[in-house]
């Protein structure tokens, strides 16, 4: 059996970007039968991180947004590229 322990995320195009990620604190939580602690975890950064965000935080460009795939303009295209996007997950094999 394995419980999420990560994520990477990727911010920026398919060519120019920035990656950082959200990872479980291993020594709260699952191993104590208690909730896990999330932080979010960047280059000169370390913040708590609130799981009721994740879907919103890493689901990249949904559907529903205010821009539509068919209507991408220039600055459409700009804003699009700082959508987070879940890249990686990380797992953790508890038994």
């Amino acid at each position: 059996m394995y419980t999420l322990g990560g994520i990477i995320e990727h911010e920026g195009s398919i060519d120019n970007g920035h990656f950082y990620s959200i990872v479980r604190d291993r020594q709260s939580g699952v191993s104590n039968g208690n909730e896990s602690h999330w932080f979010e975890v960047d280059d000169d950064w370390i913040g708590s991180f609130d799981m009721e965000n994740l879907f919103d935080d890493t689901f990249g460009y949904q559907a529903d947004s205010e821009v539509e795939c068919d209507d991408v303009d220039e600055g459409d295209e700009e804003y699009l590229a700082t959508i987070p996007c879940a890249y990686i997950l990380v797992y953790d094999r508890v038994s």
